[in-house]
């Protein structure tokens, strides 16, 4: 049993290592299906996500700002509120909300994509036609996620603190300068970085595990389901976990 676990975690980081070399060939690559997958991954991940990370986003923000101010206001420091949400939006939660979002999205949908066409033998198809599995399916997923998840997260850290705004400053009375200025204070560049490398990692770890979860989908029908749901919780716990850990060495 101990033996049948090391190879196993050599698999997974040989897989790991396999994807993320192959990326080069995407971003090169002179196949057709191989271009129009990533393009295709690109807007799926990216575009078809904007409506749903950004309310999602814009409600939080508002949600935070209901429950801060009252409780700033009792030590008279409801003009730091929009300091202290930015800060929160930008290094956490903008961030983790958009890597969860988009796990129970898109890493649903690629596992039960590549779920279905490896118990339909398309994937053993590709190998038939001398392309590699890795650098169809895999690769150009992993790559698009890495991409596409920063820009999510920018446009969530912005609709996240415009909620924060509009709730604090025309409904709790915050001053408007105070929340403008305090957040200007707060929120640094090293606050956003951390958020875009964050989400990066996140997205490494949704296509990764989507697309292994896929690849090894066994018993049919049912394997897919139980496949698809174990890549989403999968996939949040990592990034519940990668985010402890990225925080903690850059605190």
């Amino acid at each position: 049993m101990v033996v049948e676990s090391i190879e196993k975690l050599g698999f997974i980081i040989r897989f790991i290592f396999d994807a993320l070399f192959k990326t080069k060939n995407v971003l090169f690559s002179k196949n057709r299906l191989i271009r129009r997958t990533f393009t295709e991954q690109l807007f799926s991940i990216g575009v078809k996500s904007l409506p749903l990370v950004g309310i999602v986003s814009f409600f939080v923000g508002m949600v935070l700002m209901v429950q801060l101010v009252p409780e700033f206001k009792q030590f008279g420091a409801e003009s730091l509120a929009g300091g202290a949400i930015g800060v929160a939006i930008c290094r956490e939660l903008g961030p983790t909300l958009t890597g969860i979002i988009i796990a129970g999205r898109i890493g649903s949908s690629i596992a039960a994509e590549i779920g279905s066409m490896k118990v339909t033998e398309q994937v053993d198809a590709l190998d038939v036609m001398a392309i590699d599995p890795i650098t169809y399916l895999v690769s150009p997923r992993l790559l698009a996620a890495m991409i596409m998840l920063p820009l999510l997260t920018i446009l969530s850290d912005f609709l996240g603190i415009i909620g924060a705004y509009i709730i604090g400053v025309h409904v709790m009375g915050v001053v408007e300068g105070s929340f403008w200025q305090t957040l200007g204070m707060f929120v640094t560049s090293g606050d956003i970085f951390i958020g875009l490398v964050k989400t990066v990692v996140f997205g490494a770890i949704i296509a990764y595990v989507a697309c292994y979860k896929g690849l090894f989908v066994k018993g049919g029908s049912e394997g897919i389901g139980r496949n698809t749901t174990a890549a989403v919780v999968l996939s949040i716990m990592l990034i519940l976990f990668s985010d402890f850990i990225i925080t903690a060495l850059f605190v």
